[in-house]
């Protein structure tokens, strides 16, 4: 039997599911791009604060917890992509990056390592740019560019491990040159 301490904490994740579902949803799709993994990601993150609900502090808004949480799901959705071996530490940092970014932290480590990577992105020829733009931004898989550059799907994949190569490279340079 539900007693009335957990009716009341039900209804109020329902409500948050009611009031904050679609932003949270838009959210983790502009991060991961695939319908399936953000109605799995937005499940999860609710599943969270129906069990921790007792660690909410009401006197705030829900939004910033409910974003936290989101943001540590994705870190564990891009972890385990990178150990199934479906994701490359690139792929990684940049998410990584994205969510430190998304939290304001351009005064810690993370920020000088966002600019970096965008200094090195900028330095490379229009060709790798606009490679780097189509599976960054535009979230296509290399043969969606094959397709669009009318090129062989193996010959864009050689692309993108050389240009990943080249902006960890250039990261790992700029980190060093910065005295630590």
């Amino acid at each position: 039997m539900i007693g009335r301490a957990d009716s009341e904490r039900m209804k109020t994740v329902e409500k948050w599911v009611y009031a904050y579902q679609a932003r949270l949803r838009a959210y983790l799709f502009s991060r991961v791009g695939d319908e399936a993994v953000t109605r799995d990601l937005t499940q999860e993150v609710f599943l969270v604060v129906l069990r921790q609900i007792d660690r909410f502090d009401f006197s705030r808004e829900p939004w910033p917890w409910l974003i936290s949480i989101a943001h540590n799901k994705l870190r564990e959705y891009w972890r385990d992509l990178k150990k199934r071996g479906r994701a490359d530490a690139l792929d990684v940092f940049v998410a990584d990056m994205q969510l430190h970014t998304d939290e304001d932290s351009e005064e810690d480590r993370t920020g000088e390592q966002i600019e970096t990577l965008r200094h090195c992105v900028e330095a490379l020829r229009p060709k790798a740019r606009r490679l780097v733009e189509m599976i960054y931004t535009e979230r296509l898989n290399c043969a969606q560019v094959a397709e669009r550059l009318q090129q062989k799907a193996g010959a864009v994949r050689i692309a993108i491990h050389r240009i990943r190569k080249a902006l960890r490279s250039c990261v790992e340079a700029g980190a060093a040159g910065d005295g630590t």
